[in-house]
């Protein structure tokens, strides 16, 4: 179930959302939309931020949610440090699709290689970093071994003629 946050919002817009029918209010310092705890219902309810920024220290207590904008991640309070729920908290996954190995990548960086059609990861230890391949649809060896394949064709096809040639030299060659 998505929420559709209006656009635009003002400091201290309140919104509630009728879906999930939890009240939010808009935070401009924050740039996020925080989750307005209610006085009926049984539960002391929950905090979650919907943002770029990282909670303050001050706002970040046992259980609060953080929602990190634009990915999307998810992390919890807990034990005075954020804890990555989606991602490997070391930082982004996405992948990166180039011919070229993305520059400046960190540890367990996805890329997948369009020359080779192959989906690496960049594995790092404490002397050496090197690009491990995932999976690979061994299109480039295919290619290569069909190719290779037409041209031993082609050369035994070439061989046979000037065999050919060689023993009729009265053969006339148009």
């Amino acid at each position: 179930m998505s929420i559709d946050f209006p656009r635009d919002p003002y400091h201290g817009q309140v919104f509630k959302s009728t879906p999930t029918d939890c009240s939010y209010y808009y935070d401009n310092n924050r740039r996020s939309w925080i989750f307005r705890q209610t006085s009926t219902g049984s539960g002391p309810g929950a905090t979650v931020f919907v943002s770029k920024e990282m909670p303050q220290p001050d706002e970040s207590f046992e259980g609060v949610l953080w929602v990190e904008l634009p990915w999307y991640f998810l992390y919890v309070y807990h034990n005075n440090a954020w804890v990555g729920l989606t991602n490997n908290s070391e930082g982004y996954q996405w992948i990166h699709s180039s011919d070229t190995p993305p520059t400046n990548a960190g540890a367990n960086t996805l890329w997948f290689d369009t020359l080779n059609s192959d989906l690496r990861i960049l594995y790092k230890d404490d002397d050496s970093e090197q690009w491990v391949t995932v999976s690979s649809s061994d299109l480039s060896k295919v290619i290569v071994d069909d190719s290779i394949d037409k041209l031993e064709a082609e050369i035994q096809t070439l061989t046979a003629r000037i065999e050919n040639i060689e023993g009729n030299p009265s053969l006339i060659i148009e």
